[in-house]
């Protein structure tokens, strides 16, 4: 396998500490319905889901970056010296 986890496996499995602020961007190519299904049944206070908004503004905001599968963003949070 490639050893990419699905997306809902690990939302279902990830815990959301009430201290922690969650952010997940979706590519803007990605099918609307399938993010507004996704912001549907995961969102809440502390985790929210956006799909047309600035990775930069994101990265800068952020004090980790974690992405899923191949992803250019992965090699501009090191540039950004986040973990």
């Amino acid at each position: 396998g490639s050893g990419n986890l699905p997306l809902e496996y690990v939302l279902q499995t990830m815990s959301y500490p009430e201290d922690l602020n969650f952010i997940l961007k979706f590519h803007p190519s990605a099918v609307i319905s399938y993010v507004e299904e996704i912001k549907e049944k995961y969102e809440r206070r502390n985790f929210k889901i956006v799909q047309n908004y600035d990775s930069y503004d994101l990265l800068c905001a952020s004090d980790v970056c974690v992405t899923m599968g191949r992803s250019t963003l992965t090699f501009e949070a090191f540039a950004f010296d986040k973990p």
